[in-house]
C-alpha cells in the first residue's frame, strides 16, 4: 500500500516514525511488502537503530521475515549492521532461524566477513556448523576472511562470558548472576579464562 510504502521510506531516511504508532496505523508495522519485506526487517536491513528499537518497543514480530525466511536479524548480519543484530537479540530473536536455503545470520555474517556481528551471534551461542553441512570456519575462509577465521579457530570452545569485546555490563551481570563460570578454561584455541581475558583486555 501506498502507506506502508511511506513508512518504509521513512525508515530507510531515518525520519521519525513514532507518528506509525497511532492506532490507524499500527497494522502496517508487521505488514509485507510487495518485496516481502516488514518495516522491521527494511529498518534492520538499513541499519536503522532507533526504528529498529521503536518497532521492537511497539511489539512487532521479531523473528517475521521474508517469504523466503530471511529475519531481520539475518539482514542485520548481512549488512554488519551490529546494533541492530544487538537490539533484535535483546528482544529475543532467534540467533539460528534459517531461511528456506538454510542461511543462518551468522552464516552471512561470515559470508561478509562482519567479524563484531560474528561475536555477537557467537556469545549468544550461535551454530557454527550451518543445516548444509559447511561451518562458520570453512565459508570465512573461503570469502577470504582471514581476521574473521582466526578468531572463530580461536573461540571454538568459548562460553558465552569468553566475548568481553561485544559483552555489555548488562549481559555480563547476567550471565555472571546465572552461573556463568569466570575460570572455564577451553582446551583449544584461546584457552584464557573469561576472567585472564578480563584481565588482557583492561586497560
Amino acid at each position: 500500500t501506498l502507506q506502508l510504502q511511506a513508512l518504509l521510506d521513512a525508515i530507510r531516511q531515518r525520519e521519525p516514525i513514532d507518528g506509525w504508532l497511532q492506532d490507524e496505523h499500527r497494522g502496517l508495522l508487521s505488514m509485507r511488502g510487495s518485496a516481502g519485506w516488514t518495516p522491521l526487517v527494511y529498518a534492520a536491513r538499513h541499519g536503522n537503530a532507533r526504528a529498529t528499537a521503536f518497532l521492537l518497543e511497539a511489539g512487532v514480530d521479531v523473528n517475521q521475515g521474508t517469504q523466503y525466511g530471511d529475519t531481520p536479524l539475518y539482514f542485520a548480519c548481512t549488512q554488519g549492521h551490529t546494533k541492530c543484530a544487538e537490539l533484535l537479540l535483546g528482544a529475543g530473536a532467534s540467533v539460528d532461524l534459517a531461511n528456506e536455503f538454510g542461511q543462518t545470520p551468522l552464516y552471512f555474517a561470515c559470508v561478509h566477513g562482519h567479524i563484531q556481528c560474528a561475536q555477537l551471534l557467537s556469545s549468544h551461542g550461535a551454530n557454527r556448523t550451518f543445516p548444509n553441512g559447511s561451518t562458520a570456519e570453512s565459508i570465512s575462509a573461503i570469502y577470504g576472511h582471514t581476521a574473521l577465521t582466526e578468531w572463530l579457530v580461536l573461540s571454538r570452545e568459548w562460553s558465552p562470558l569468553h566475548h568481553l569485546e561485544v559483552l555489555s555490563p548488562e549481559r555480563t551481570r547476567a550471565l555472571l548472576r546465572g552461573g556463568a563460570d569466570l575460570h572455564l578454561s577451553p582446551s583449544t584455541g584461546d584457552t584464557a579464562t573469561p576472567l585472564e581475558r578480563a584481565r588482557q583486555l583492561a586497560p
